[in-house]
């Protein structure tokens, strides 16, 4: 078992490949970061141009390069086309965790692709990884997302003791978190 390595580990399922996100990838995430209802629960503002988003991928990809992040592009199988990305984040070692977050073109939404997407991850972490935690922040009124955290076993811890400001609101913000096994006698940390 190691750490999560920078260069992401392509993953697949039925229908969909989870790839390294890559430079080219700009003009397909741009589409889709675009939209201000695709953003509506991130502490972002919608790009207005293609360069705005090669800057925010050059910025990812140079994250990941220093192993501050892992990042994969969600591509349509049927269709080789980025619908989305997932990120492993906020490494601890006092107890091996990450947060993951995700985002999905609205053109994706309610077809279970970012359900698929996060299961394949999450096992990636727990079988091939070091992790023995998985958290996950999630606005309460984004149900949602807060589905998809559900249905890969992740359980809400309740609301974030700290205050979040984002796009001019102070919306409530819950953790969820995720352990490799039920019987491991550790337990992930509140203490961010």
């Amino acid at each position: 078992m190691h750490n999560p390595s920078p260069q992401p580990v392509p993953l697949m399922t039925l229908r969909l490949h989870l790839r390294a996100l890559k430079a080219e990838d700009a003009p397909a995430l741009s589409a889709i970061m675009a939209d201000p209802e695709t953003l509506r629960y991130f502490n972002l503002a919608p790009f207005a141009t293609l360069a705005a988003c090669q800057a925010y991928v050059r910025a990812l990809l140079l994250k990941q390069h220093q192993g501050q992040l892992v990042c994969w592009g969600i591509e349509q199988l049927d269709q080789r086309q980025l619908i989305g990305r997932i990120f492993l984040k906020n490494w601890r070692n006092d107890v091996p965790s990450a947060e993951v977050t995700y985002l999905l073109s609205r053109n994706a939404w309610g077809q279970g692709y970012m359900t698929e997407a996060l299961t394949v991850v999450v096992a990636y972490c727990f079988e091939q990884t070091s992790l023995m935690c998985l958290e996950a922040r999630c606005w309460k009124e984004n149900q949602a997302s807060a589905r998809v955290l559900e249905k890969v076993g992740m359980r809400c811890e309740g609301p974030l003791p700290e205050r979040y400001v984002a796009q001019g609101r102070e919306p409530e913000v819950l953790l969820f978190r995720l352990q490799r096994t039920k019987s491991h006698g550790e337990r992930c940390m509140a203490n961010r």
